[in-house]
This record gives structure tokens, sequence and C-alpha cells, in this order.
């Protein structure tokens, strides 16, 4: 159903005209810092306007724009979906911004990879100035001492930063789970970069000793490894205030962060 409502919008537009308007979104300076969304941009129209939108699969993106091995595993990796989570948002910034004025839409409906090329019913540009969203990592902090119950603290702050990040309207941020599963196969910190396209990391150490909860916060930029931020928190564990430890700790993060990128 999806491939005929496609298929009715391109006939509005010639090939020439659609491949112009791609040419114009993937200069423009929100996709300056992102060749992976550049490319995956324009695989899927390319494809699309050959006709083979039933290609349009999360295994053939993942092998032909990411440069995946062909025994890459989609349901063990979800680096696909992360990327076309962060190519939506980005395309649904350049129409709220210079894309305003433009006579075609492109956008990538949720649920599949095809893209939909549709009439812009923007308006005047208005000079809004939208950037491209800040993508960020959250990377397990390297625990140090603890029993089980005690560095459970510390797993709770890495999830619950991450999901506060989330609220934050200038950063994409990459699932902490998905980052912890593949930290378990491999410490490649150089790989995560260019696999995720991250522009921040936030690393950190941490310790329990005799009830004394440590722990030691890095934002880092992820290409040039220049440490931009840090801080260490420390907090005492009595009667079992785990969970008023992890709000404590993630609220003053946020709000050296917020510092930081405001």
């Amino acid at each position: 159903m999806q491939e005929e409502k496609n298929e009715s919008s391109e006939q509005l537009f010639s090939t020439e005209a659609i491949n112009v308007q791609v040419q114009k979104i993937v200069t423009d300076r929100v996709f300056e810092n992102s060749t992976i969304l550049k490319n995956f941009l324009q695989y899927v129209v390319e494809q699309s306007l050959q006709g083979n939108s039933n290609q349009l699969k999360e295994y053939t993106i993942a092998i032909n724009v990411l440069r995946k091995p062909v025994e890459f595993n989609t349901q063990e990796n979800g680096i696909v979906r992360i990327h076309a989570a962060r190519l939506r948002r980005i395309l649904d910034l350049y129409y709220k911004d210079r894309g305003q004025i433009d006579n075609i839409r492109i956008s990538i409906p949720k649920g599949n990879y095809i893209p939909h090329f549709s009439k812009n019913n923007g308006h005047q540009l208005n000079g809004i100035g939208f950037k491209e969203p800040i993508v960020i990592g959250i990377i397990p902090f390297k625990q140090l001492g603890g029993s089980e119950a005690e560095n459970s603290v510390l797993k709770g702050i890495e999830l619950q930063l991450a999901a506060a990040l989330m609220k934050f309207e200038n950063f994409f941020v990459v699932g902490f789970q998905m980052i912890s599963d593949l930290f378990k196969k491999d410490h490649d910190i150089k790989k995560l970069i260019n696999d995720y396209d991250l522009n921040y990391m936030i690393m950190g150490e941490a310790s329990v000793v005799k009830k004394n909860v440590r722990l030691y916060v890095h934002l880092i930029k992820s290409r040039s490894n220049q440490q931009v931020w840090a801080q260490m928190y420390e907090r005492k564990i009595v009667n079992n205030n785990y969970f008023e430890i992890q709000d404590d700790v993630v609220n003053m993060i946020l709000m050296h962060l917020s510092e930081y990128f405001i």
C-alpha cells in the first residue's frame, strides 16, 4: 500500500527535479557533519527512482550504505534504525528552516525506508536557523568494586541519564542498552564513533567503597578526543537510598551539561 502511494506522488515530479531537490538538501548546512545521512538519503532516493523500492530493507541499507559485512545481523544491531530516525528528524529540521520555500518535500515515513515525495506546503522562510541535533552516546562506566546491589545504582544512573537526555531538543541519544550490548562484544570506541556518527560521548569511572559512591563523569568530543567537561560526584548509601542517589546525580549531571550546551 505504501509503495502505491509513493509511486503516485512521484508522478507529480520528474526524476531530474527530485534529484535536484536531493542535492539541495544534502549540501545544506544541517547535513554538513554527517556523510552517513547524506549517503543514506541519496541511496534510498536513487533506488526508489530506479524502481527498486521493494529492495529498501534494513539489511540492504546496512550493506550498501553503512558498508557492513554480508554476515551483518539486523536483529542484533539496530544501527540502520538509528540512522533512519536521525534522517527523519534532520529532514524535518530542514523543512522547518530553509526548506520551507522548496517545492518538493522528501520524507521517510516511519515503518519503512521508502522515500515519499510530495508537494511542500511550507511558508515563507522565517530565519529560524535550526541546526543538526548533537549525536551523543553514553559509554558504560568503568566500575571498580562494590556489591551487585551497589553497582546497580551505577547502572541505574546510566539508564536514567540516557532517558533524561532524550528530552533535550538538540540531542539525538544513541540507545544506551544498544551501546552496552555492543561493548560486551567489542570495546572498539573508534568503530562505535564512526558507525553511529557520535559527536560527543559521556564516559565515566565509578566505585563504591564502604557505602560511598564516587563517580567521575567526562564529556568527550568524539572525533578529537578532547575532554570538554568533567565532574566528580560523591554520595553515601544510607538505608538503601539508591533511587535518591540516582535522581540526585543525574539531575546534577544534566545541570552541568545544560550549562555547557546552552
